[in-house]
């Protein structure tokens, strides 16, 4: 399938597609040239998309979703290895918790500060 059919299955904007591709995040089973230099996409390559998507919206970087996939396309990951990822993963996001908690407790202090200098 050609890139505009594949932006359309995946809700993704073709830079993006090719960005991904550039990035190695696509594939030789994903992506195959044509004798004029134009891609196409194989089905695998909708699942593949679909799944970075994912891993993004949980919080994994790029750099991250690479290397995870280039495990899964090897299979050089066991279950253990999976496991301490997902769990560092959660630790993360456990922090970035705490930081954006502090913020708001300073934000609203400060517009708390605002509003009582207006009532004066």
């Amino acid at each position: 399938m050609k890139i505009q059919d594949l932006s359309q299955k995946t809700d993704l904007q073709t830079y993006t597609i090719r960005y991904y591709e550039k990035e190695g995040l696509l594939g030789h089973q994903h992506v195959t040239r044509e004798r004029n230099n134009y891609r196409n996409y194989s089905e695998s390559a909708i699942d593949r998309l679909k799944l970075i998507k994912k891993f993004q919206k949980v919080g994994y970087s790029l750099t991250e979703i690479k290397e995870i996939l280039s495990d899964v396309d090897q299979n050089s990951v066991d279950n253990q290895e999976a496991i301490d990822r997902i769990a560092n993963k959660i630790q993360d996001i456990e922090a970035k918790k705490q930081e954006y908690e502090q913020m708001l407790v300073m934000l609203n202090a400060m517009l708390t500060y605002r509003l009582s200098l207006d009532e004066n």
